[in-house]
């Protein structure tokens, strides 16, 4: 077997474990820095050989042989020759409800504290619960490895394994470990001094400062007030080979990867979530490639800020794409501190977050062969999470993705992220699912989709929305459907009475077929937004049956608005059509191409009077073109508090409102 010679030596801290270093002497009884996880390995494992992998293994990891000690009042970290502790074997069979059993013990010794200078950092047990069954329980101090880190060591050790295996008939001899794979501290901590003194350092941190000059207060999941961590609470999801193709697919369309359209998804998410359209996301940046980092495992991770713009008008084409170069400028920049980002912005020492939700997408490979025994890697803890954090992982096996959600266990209950997931899960969905006729939509139109008209429904809500659509109509069924079917039942009897006029059904249904005909050749469909300038008046309903069938959502306008609210109104909506008349549209600001109804041409946008499209009204048009899941109309808050927001409505919502109204 190797055996290590290193000489114990003091090295300086990373950046990532300076910034570990004092979070935990603020509070040294917090148990929240222990990391970890445990390998579920079903088969006739080799324990003997298993135990002799491991030992090879750690004698190679020079962050497994580290302890913390302090010079002249400084932490240092001191590699030595061996390390504190080997491989654990708890035999936990006869007893009851093993796995449980397994688990609590686990969780008991993640949340003990563990003491920085006396250590020791990490533990290994291999806990049997069955003949054929073992769990191999890992814990680190987040001072000594990161995801990255931990992943690569449990691989190493699998690969060992396996070689070890082998050659075991033969007995084992120093020749049947495979070469050494790691490198050493010592290049880490170089290479990061080296930065530090470098010009890349300092345009670094003027990039930083420039994106964050005028940065938001991060917005969070929850109402309850920010909390120090000390746990996590979390649950786990899944979404299926369908969600992740779609997913690559609006990628490809954009020029972005499918993470990346996943992480704007998630921004999306949290836009629709909290109605901030200026957000600072978290996201952990690895920091490794190019490095020696890359084939060492230590902790270097830095969660970086994500700032992305995010409106209910905009194309999630769009917002793919800024995000993706958002990405790209936060990968250019990632070697520099968020620690130092918040000494830069005077942030240390206050309870401002650098950061809201954060999202990590974590592309490693997690399948791992110990000669032919599968292990499946399960997480306990990924360290301190102050708001909530997504993990994303690939479901190599079922073609699709695995989702974590975890929360600050002091601001979020299992429940409330139950909810969290679900309402992210839900408007996935949305974003990659087919069209309003139940086609499958193409990469082009799931970039078109605005991210206003995504469908996010808590899970509770959700389910009284669905019973109150079973209970009072089919779900297929729309507004337009049950005005069509009035109009053929009773078309004589009066539908609007306004001004002195009265419509009947049958000429209510006939008007809004007519400038359905016309606004759906302007390019009103599902998914964009017409806005409606009109009095109280019989066209005002006609013109709101109208948009409805074409599947496009209304933007009712109050023509007596200032013109900075109506511009906002279209410009923030993205609204593509403006239904009015002539003599409003004089009052009315630039905006979009403009359909008259008092027998004017259609107006073009700001450019009053120029020709039309040769459409006027035709014969009646078939039902309607919407679904339950899309936007039917935007409503914008008074903006007493500040600027409009909008407010998204799906169909189904306002036909059960109806419903029940009724």
């Amino acid at each position: 077997m190797t055996e290590s010679t290193t000489v114990p030596t003091d090295l300086a801290l990373t950046g990532a474990q300076y910034g570990v270093w004092y979070a935990q002497q603020v509070d040294p009884e917090n148990p929240v820095y222990n990391v970890g996880q445990y390998v579920d390995l079903s088969g006739d494992l080799d324990v003997p050989c298993f135990e002799a992998a491991l030992s090879a293994v750690v004698a190679e990891t020079e962050a497994l042989r580290s302890r913390i000690v302090e010079r002249g009042g400084v932490p240092v970290q001191q590699v030595r020759d061996r390390a504190d502790r080997g491989l654990e074997q708890v035999d936990l069979r006869g007893g009851a409800d093993l796995p449980e059993t397994a688990l609590d013990w686990m969780r008991r010794d993640m949340q003990t504290p563990v003491d920085l200078f006396t250590g020791p950092l990490h533990r290994f047990a291999l806990l049997r619960v069955a003949d054929d069954r073992y769990l191999w329980y890992q814990r680190f101090h987040h001072i000594l490895a990161d995801a990255y880190a931990i992943t690569a060591f449990t691989r190493r050790v699998a690969e060992v394994y396996t070689r070890l295996s082998t050659t075991r008939e033969s007995g084992l001899r120093p020749q049947d470990v495979p070469e050494r794979k790691f490198g050493t501290l010592r290049e880490v901590v170089a290479q990061e001094e080296a930065y530090a003194a470098s010009g890349r350092h300092e345009a670094d941190r003027a990039y930083w400062s420039g994106l964050l000059a005028d940065r938001p207060e991060p917005v969070l999941l929850g109402d309850a007030p920010p909390a120090a961590p000390r746990a996590a609470a979390g649950v786990g999801g899944t979404a299926d080979a369908r969600v992740f193709d779609r997913l690559s697919a609006l990628g490809e369309a954009t020029g972005a990867s499918w993470a990346e359209a996943l992480i704007a998804a998630f921004g999306c998410y949290v836009h629709r979530r909290t109605g901030a359209r200026d957000l600072v996301l978290g996201m952990p940046a690895m920091g490794r490639l190019g490095s020696a980092a890359l084939r060492t495992p230590s902790m270097v991770v830095n969660i970086l800020p994500l700032r992305l713009g995010v409106r209910p008008g905009d194309r999630v084409g769009d917002i793919v794409r800024h995000t993706a170069d958002r990405l790209g400028e936060l990968r250019a920049h990632h070697r520099y501190r968020a620690e130092d980002i918040r000494r830069d912005l005077a942030l240390v020492g206050r309870s401002t977050g650098l950061y809201g939700p954060t999202v990590n997408i974590k592309a490693f490979d997690y399948d791992l062969d110990f000669a032919g025994i599968r292990g499946i890697t399960h997480t306990l803890s990924e360290g301190p999470v102050d708001d909530v954090s997504l993990s994303v992982y690939r479901d190599t096996a079922g073609g699709g993705l695995r989702f974590e959600l975890n929360g600050n266990a002091a601001r979020y209950t299992r429940g409330d992220l139950i909810t969290r997931l679900a309402e992210f899960q839900r408007l996935l969905d949305s974003l990659v699912g087919g069209t309003a006729h139940g086609e499958s939509a193409t990469p082009a139109d799931l970039a078109e989709r605005r991210v206003g008209a995504l469908d996010l429904v808590s899970a509770d809500t959700d389910e009284h929305a669905l019973t109150g659509a079973v209970a009072h109509q089919s779900p297929d069924t729309c507004v337009g459907d049950l005005i069509a079917a009035t109009a053929r039942r009773v078309p004589d009897a009066v539908a609007v009475r306004a001004g002195g006029t009265d419509l009947t059904y049958a000429a209510l249904d006939a008007r809004a077929d007519g400038l359905a005909a016309r606004l759906r050749a302007a390019g009103a469909a599902p998914e964009r937004v017409v806005a409606i300038a009109l009095p109280r008046c019989a066209d005002l309903v006609a013109a709101l049956l109208a948009v409805g069938r074409t599947g496009a959502a209304y933007l009712p306008v109050d023509p007596e608005f200032p013109a900075e609210r109506i511009a906002h109104m279209l410009t923030d909506s993205g609204a593509d059509l403006l239904v009015t008349t002539a003599e409003l549209a004089v009052g009315l600001p630039d905006g979009p191409r403009r359909i008259l109804l008092d027998g004017q041409p259609d107006e073009r946008p700001g450019r009053a009077g120029e020709g039309t499209d040769g459409i006027g009204d035709r014969g009646p048009v078939s039902a309607d073109a919407s679904a339950a899941d899309h936007a039917a109309y935007v409503l914008y808050t008074s903006g007493s508090t500040g600027r409009p927001k909008g407010v998204v409505v799906s169909q189904g919502a306002l036909l059960n409102f109806l419903s029940d109204m009724a």
